[in-house]
């Protein structure tokens, strides 16, 4: 008799399972593919109006996953090149996070994401040239900064 148990809860385990991993995704790949898409789009953009001297800019990383069947976390990073000064650039690399929300749309065939948040965890900026700051300088004299 124990057998028999075992085997039926054997059985309808691995329908179970079979079940999951068979079944439909809440977001599908396309979802993701179009959020990473128009994301990228959106953060190249957003970079280029703030910063018009931003040269080389590059998608270092992209993924996006599911919070659940109304949520979408986009976790990205990127690097730019920006020039400073005359003599000087600088390459800034950044990364965060974005919280997407699936909003009602007017087609029921096509999804409308919303960008709820977003958030930079990390900023690495990179000299090409160093500067020099003079430390005998109060703060409210003319900072003298030259290039060495």
């Amino acid at each position: 008799m124990s057998q028999f148990v075992s085997l039926i809860v054997f059985i309808g385990t691995m329908i179970w399972t079979w079940s999951l991993f068979n079944s439909d995704a809440a977001v599908s790949l396309e979802t993701h593919a179009g959020i990473q898409s128009k994301f990228i789009t959106l953060i190249e953009k957003s970079v280029r109006t703030s910063a018009p001297t931003v040269t080389g800019f590059e998608i270092l990383s992209m993924h996006t996953k599911n919070i659940d069947d109304r949520q979408v976390s986009a976790h990205f990073s990127y690097r730019y090149k920006e020039q400073l000064t005359e003599g000087e650039s600088a390459t800034q690399v950044l990364s965060g996070e974005a919280r997407l929300v699936r909003a009602l749309s007017e087609d029921p065939e096509s999804d409308r994401w919303l960008v709820q948040s977003v958030k930079t965890e990390g900023q690495q900026v990179d000299f090409q040239q160093g500067l020099t700051v003079d430390p005998s300088l109060t703060p409210t004299d003319d900072l003298n900064l030259s290039t060495e």
